[in-house]
């Protein structure tokens, strides 16, 4: 799947020295959710296993490509009657910001919506990720819940937003 900058696509064997490469960033890290976020390389053998798990059991998973180069995943998961839940997540700090998720989500939602023929789409942002919540509200998602201390992050509790948006809704926006 492709839109003007990005490129879903299959896993590939370039994709290993791409994700060493880019290996782990504390800010990035922090929006997953880790409980103690830090910056540091990434092993030739831990990115190739990252790169193997991808497209496993139950998931439908894409890397993401940003104009010519890895940037990230994109996965749907958790299909339950007519719905699944959507996760995406960058890698290169350098190109946050730039609008990539934007067309990720509408690019996931399209196929979601369209090929699966899903009738709902969910996810689960941190609280503090206001970036990413200003990315799936322009693709349609409104929040429906929180899930409350759903990650400890640097000792801090934080809650998780749980977002959703329907055929229906996103038909509408398009």
């Amino acid at each position: 799947m492709t839109s003007d900058r990005v490129v879903l696509r299959e896993a590939t064997l370039a994709d290993v020295l791409a994700r060493k490469d880019l290996g782990r960033h504390a800010d990035i890290e922090r929006m997953f959710g880790a409980a103690h976020p830090v910056s540091s390389p990434m092993s030739q053998e831990v990115a190739e296993a990252w790169i193997a798990e991808l497209g496993g059991e139950g998931r439908v998973e894409w890397v993401v490509e940003a104009e010519g180069a890895f940037l990230g995943v994109a996965r749907l998961h958790s299909f339950d009657a007519g719905s699944a839940r959507f996760a995406v997540g960058f890698f290169d700090p350098a190109r946050l910001g730039k609008g990539y998720g934007t067309e990720v989500t509408s690019l996931v939602l399209d196929y979601a919506f369209g090929d699966l023929d899903l009738e709902e789409v969910t996810l689960a942002v941190l609280a503090f990720n206001e970036r990413a919540q200003r990315c799936y509200q322009a693709c349609g998602f409104r929040e429906v819940g929180r899930v409350a201390d759903a990650a400890v992050v640097d000792g801090e509790p934080f809650d998780d937003i749980v977002m959703a948006v329907t055929s229906e809704e996103r038909s509408k926006r398009t």
